[in-house]
């Protein structure tokens, strides 16, 4: 295979890696390109991958491999950005002004001479995202520039990859290192970083292998569960703990870093009492459960992490609806503390999490908690049919049809 099928082939992996569609690939003279120094080029407007066939012709076949990585991801860039998918709104943003504003390298070679060139956060993702995936696939490092090691901008970077829930989980073993592969674990969210005013346990999965570079530590995860229902401090209350005793409160019972044994009891019970409070509607979408169902309603969770709300209709394939409803459903009614933000009910069994604008109408909204009102299995069927609605104030606005007489015994 010449340099050119390889490129050819190292665009159609890398764009399948990032599940988009394969950009154009054009081979042109070094000299139609900025400088003689550039290897390859993504062109965001016309969605196409340019290289130099001067370079192609001289370079060892994974340098190839490199390139067609670094400018795929670039691809998967632009295609986030038009299509509003895949990342945060802010990261989204970043990258959408870096294209705008986008800094050439000097084709010096010098990475003193290109620092406004390595910094920008496209060129940062693709090149960290490059060096993961060559390493992971043909066992080969690439070359990280050293402007980005010296500024901690790598480190930055790590920080915001490394932990991805349901995928991987990163600490540093100078101040936890007990955890050993096959061990088991629950998902704790703490007071400081809750959105619901409590801390709360939404999660299990299993370390599969540890990853060690220096004292960092990454531990890949499998058979991750998401709760059927968020365990707040509330659900916790009374449950009783084996790997110690807890006082009148919650102060200092967890560890302060990250981590904290527990017994094989504890978490037996816990997945136990997550199965007895899971959210009724929860369970009827996962009554048919599955590793395939698992497995979509972790990555939809971890895309919902990521701002991004985007759901394609897949004709026939009812488990990526029930997935996306299940994980929609689950963040609404945290938000919402359990209770119908119009009546107060809290009984999880006539509680539903309702799109405000429906399934049908826009596909980049579709696990959007911010999208959805947590109500009361009547006043759900009364806001889908349009017999009630809220206005700009937030206050409740009953249809001419039904009359307030009629549905006021019920609010």
């Amino acid at each position: 295979m010449n340099n050119f099928e390889v490129a050819l082939k190292g665009i159609k992996i890398a764009s399948n890696l990032l599940n988009i569609p394969e950009p154009n690939v054009y081979f042109v003279d070094s000299n139609e390109l900025p400088n003689k120094e550039v290897t390859a080029v993504f062109r965001h407007n016309d969605y196409e991958v340019i290289f130099n066939d001067d370079w192609l012709a001289k370079v060892p076949w994974i340098e190839v491999m490199v390139s067609c990585f670094h400018e795929t991801r670039h691809a998967y860039q632009a295609y986030s950005i038009k299509n509003n998918i895949n990342e945060s709104d802010e990261t989204l943003s970043k990258w959408d002004t870096d294209f705008k504003t986008y800094n050439m390298p000097s084709g010096t070679l010098n990475e003193k001479a290109d620092i406004n060139y390595l910094i920008q956060s496209i060129e940062i993702d693709a090149i960290m995202w490059t060096h993961d995936k060559i390493k992971e696939l043909f066992n080969i490092s690439t070359i990280i520039p050293n402007v980005l090691k010296e500024n901690n901008i790598l480190k930055k970077y790590k920080r915001s990859i490394n932990d991805i829930d349901f995928l991987r989980y990163s600490w540093k073993s100078d101040k936890y290192n007990l955890v050993r592969e096959n061990d088991l674990f629950i998902y704790r969210k703490p007071l400081r970083a809750s959105t619901i005013g409590s801390f709360y346990l939404y999660g299990s999965g299993k370390i599969s292998n540890i990853l060690q570079n220096g004292n960092e530590m990454t531990g890949n995860i499998t058979t991750g569960l998401l709760f059927g229902k968020l365990l707040t401090q509330t659900d916790l209350e009374d449950f009783n703990w084996t790997f110690k005793r807890r006082g009148h409160n919650w102060g200092h019972f967890f560890n302060q870093y990250g981590m904290t044994q527990i017994e094989k009891e504890d978490f037996i019970n816990i997945l136990t009492l997550q199965e007895h409070l899971s959210i009724s509607e929860i369970v009827e979408i996962e009554n048919n459960r599955d590793l395939e169902f698992t497995s979509m309603e972790n990555e939809l969770y971890q895309q919902q992490q990521t701002q991004s709300y985007h759901v394609p209709d897949q004709t026939g394939h009812s488990k990526l609806r029930g997935a996306a409803q299940a994980v929609f459903a689950r963040a609404v009614k945290s938000n919402y503390r359990y209770k119908c933000c119009v009546t107060g009910i809290s009984n999880a069994d006539f509680l539903i999490a309702s799109h405000i604008i429906p399934w049908s109408v826009v596909m980049n909204n579709r696990i959007n908690p911010k999208n959805g009102l947590c109500l009361s299995v009547l006043l759900d069927k009364a806001f889908d049919k349009g017999y009630i609605t809220f206005n700009d104030e937030y206050r409740l606005v009953v249809s001419s049809q039904i009359g307030e007489d009629e549905l006021g015994q019920y609010i």
